[in-house]
């Protein structure tokens, strides 16, 4: 078992030791397979997004230099224009071709310091002192070949190793297939490498293998194929005085290139029968006919059988976004598609409560009434009066406390006699 870095020299964090590439005797995938890996990984793709191809095997895209447009016939100013626009480009296409090259070292650096174990990287150093100033993509290169060398010295332990990895491989779930069929490419070549000539692999086991070491995107592929290569073979078995012609077309492709073709037509089918459901939130599942079941009541319903009266919580679904965006006015407990419904129905419900409870506010809006419709002397009648009787109050209230109780007395007889020179 390999050891764990606990941080590399780069001041990386810990690598899992299944990320590390070490010798092929305790590794449990080859190096090129593993640098195809890191060309796909996300801190690869953010920070060397101009040389990350190179470590899936893909060509780079070359720079060109601006060229000067001819001169002649130009006016004195159009030539100082022309110039300052060439020096500009010419600039620009020095600055890339200089951050190309100092993101390869950075790449190649990472890679030596980051994704290599402690012995291994010390026994490639050792055969490859020169490795410091290699080109990223020479580099790659001995890393590759010193991977072959520590498999075995032995013919037979080679042999094994190329066996295992060709029945092992597989795409995962984020690799193209493009660069699925340059993995499976490097595969082939190293097992026909290491095998006699009557072992060598033939076009219809890299067709039939290439199909089912496809990710799970392409499960319908797969069991279609599985299915057609099953009747092929029964119709083949039959005896037919002459062939029948369209069985070439059917089962496992017969070559790594139509399993490609294949393959990369079935996911342009699947992309171009693509519906906006699948790019909509996720209260709105991409197949409108999954049944959701009720955890309290185990009750199955589809979306579009959801109404008002049936709450997300309980079929193990998001609560209503838009009750979320617009802030805390209702729980939300119910599925988006039924918000104006659900809404609705709570607004007739406040409408209800109100017609068969009119007392309170029935007596709000008579009061308000009556305060307004009275003359400014009576209001301020029907106050004093209301002061006086807060005065009395109070002053009983205060009957231990002498000096209070005469306080509040004195104001509530002031306010009475005031209150009797306005009556007739």
């Amino acid at each position: 078992m390999s050891k764990i870095h606990k941080k590399s020299s780069n001041g990386n964090k810990a690598t899992k030791p299944s990320d590390l590439i070490g010798d092929a005797s305790h590794s449990g995938m080859h190096a090129s397979t593993q640098i195809r890996m890191y060309g796909r990984s996300e801190h690869v793709l953010a920070k060397f997004p101009s040389v990350a191809a190179i470590l899936r095997g893909e060509q780079t895209r070359e720079l060109t230099p601006p060229v000067l447009p001819p001169q002649q016939g130009l006016t004195a100013a159009e030539k100082i224009r022309t110039n300052a626009v060439f020096s500009a480009e010419y600039q620009a296409y020095v600055d890339q071709r200089v951050k190309i090259t100092q993101d390869k070292y950075d790449l190649k650096d990472w890679i030596h310091n980051s994704k290599l174990e402690k012995s291994f990287r010390t026994k490639f150093e050792t055969t490859y002192p020169a490795y410091s100033t290699m080109e990223l993509e020479a580099y790659i290169q001995a890393l590759e070949e010193f991977y072959n060398s520590t498999i075995s010295i032995l013919d037979s332990h080679k042999q094994d190793y190329a066996r295992r990895e060709w029945f092992e491989i597989h795409q995962s779930e984020r690799e193209t297939v493009p660069e699925f069929k340059i993995r499976i490419k490097d595969t082939i070549h190293r097992y026909n490498s290491l095998m006699l000539v009557a072992h060598h692999l033939t076009d219809t086991e890299i067709g039939e293998m290439f199909i089912k070491k496809l990710n799970s995107t392409f499960n319908d592929l797969k069991i279609k194929c599985q299915q057609e290569q099953i009747l092929k073979s029964r119709i083949g078995n039959e005896q037919h005085p002459e062939p029948v012609p369209y069985l070439e077309h059917t089962g496992y492709p017969t070559s790594l290139e139509a399993a490609y073709q294949r393959a990369i037509e079935f996911e342009e089918t699947i992309r171009n029968h693509k519906t906006p459901t699948q790019h909509l939130s996720t209260f709105t599942t991409m197949n409108e006919e999954r049944k959701y079941r009720n955890s309290r009541t185990g009750e199955f319903k589809t979306l579009a059988q959801m109404d008002k009266d049936d709450l997300a919580s309980e079929y193990g679904v998001g609560k209503c976004h838009i009750c979320k965006k617009n802030g805390p006015q209702y729980k939300g407990d119910h599925f988006a598609s039924a918000h104006d419904e659900f809404v609705e129905h709570r607004r007739n419900r406040h409408k209800d409560t109100r017609t068969r409870n009119p007392s309170k506010t029935a007596g709000r809006q008579a009061k308000a009434k009556s305060d307004k419709n009275k003359v400014p002397v009576q209001v301020a009648l029907a106050t004093l009066r209301k002061v006086a009787k807060a005065e009395e109050s109070k002053a009983k209230k205060a009957e231990k406390n002498t000096e209070k109780a005469k306080v509040h007395s004195e104001k509530a007889k002031t306010i009475t006699q005031l209150l009797s020179t306005f009556e007739p």
